[in-house]
């Protein structure tokens, strides 16, 4: 998964009234189903428990935690969308799936030294344009499975991408062809879509290990979207009846000016 050259490894989802026509037009068998969900964003919390992790070739096994890329929106690590409708045929759909945010770090300090380096806590973030995969819904059994393409890399506090010697930068490489980073869960609501459940990456070998282990692991906690504050309707008559009373005053002025 981490990609020089040297190393490559890849892994890592307004009218009142209807016409006639328009009657006649919805009573028809060949109408389209509306969509049982409709895309959108999903967001995700990742725990600090010691279910999600990655392996730094040379150093071993490191283990994960969200921060939150937006900490006055939401709590959320990481943000996926799908980006079309879906609508169930024999219980299953499959949208495509998108990730827009991973913002992850180590749960402790790292020992760098085999990097040259000091020891530093180590962020893994979304690194360049990230390719399409998908995901498969299917509600006889409240389950769901997914091929999510991920590009990351990892970094210092301070933003630096890290470059090991014999390992060039560390950069992790999943693409939709290899579908080498898969994920399957459950759900219990459509609507949100509270999709919980973990992303494996492809089981690799490492000096570090003493037998082989998946590359990444990354189990993910559902999050409520995001509410952003709107004014309350009690709130938007008051100014709207101020608005037209200005436009009044302004009104009489004009008249009496005139």
């Amino acid at each position: 998964m981490f990609k020089s050259s040297k190393f490559v490894s890849r892994s890592l989802i307004g009218a009142v009234g209807l016409s006639a026509s328009a009657i006649a037009f919805l009573g028809s068998p060949n109408t389209a189903k509306a969509a049982d969900l409709d895309k959108g964003f999903d967001y995700f919390l990742t725990f600090g428990d010691g279910t999600s992790s990655i392996i730094l070739p040379g150093i071993g096994i490191v283990d994960l935690v969200g921060t939150p890329f937006d900490p006055e929106l939401s709590e959320a690590d990481t943000k996926l969308e799908r980006l079309e409708d879906c609508t169930f045929v024999d219980d299953t759909c499959t949208v495509p799936l998108l990730i827009h945010e991973l913002n992850l770090q180590s749960t402790e300090v790292v020992d760098l030294s085999p990097y040259g380096l000091d020891p530093s806590v180590v962020l893994i973030r979304l690194y360049g344009p990230q390719e399409t995969g998908y995901i498969t819904i299917d509600q006889s059994t409240n389950s769901w499975w997914a091929n999510l393409p991920v590009v990351a890399d990892a970094r210092l506090p301070d933003n630096t991408q890290i470059v090991a010697p014999d390992y060039g930068p560390l950069v992790f490489v999943g693409t939709a062809e290899g579908a080498e980073l898969v994920g399957s869960g459950t759900y219990t609501n459509l609507d949100p879509f509270d999709a919980e459940g973990v992303f494996f990456g492809p089981i690799i070998e490492d000096s570090s290990l003493d037998k082989p282990y998946y590359q990444e692991v990354h189990a993910m906690t559902p999050l409520a979207p995001p509410v952003t504050s709107v004014p309350e309707p009690s709130s938007i008559i008051p100014l709207g009846f101020l608005g037209l009373a200005g436009l009044s005053k302004l009104k009489k002025q004009y008249f009496k000016a005139g």
